[in-house]
């Protein structure tokens, strides 16, 4: 029951997270064509993202290996 409840209340978490990010922060989507701002993406995107960056910093094109991105 606990297991249940605490996963109800991250997917909460995220959505409320996610919802509220989107009215405060200008940002773009594949609609938008001027590119003023962030690309927007998801609270669980941005954690999955990051736990590949160590505390010092990494540059930008050393992420391709480990993120699996080109």
């Amino acid at each position: 029951m606990l297991p249940t409840r605490l996963s109800q209340l991250l997917v909460a978490f995220t959505i409320e997270c996610d919802n509220e990010f989107e009215h405060r922060m200008p940002h773009r989507t594949s609609l938008d064509h001027d590119g003023v701002g962030p690309w927007l993406i998801s609270l669980v995107m941005w954690a999955n993202y990051l736990r590949l960056v160590p505390p010092e910093g990494l540059p930008l094109h050393r992420l391709a290996g480990p993120s699996g991105l080109p």
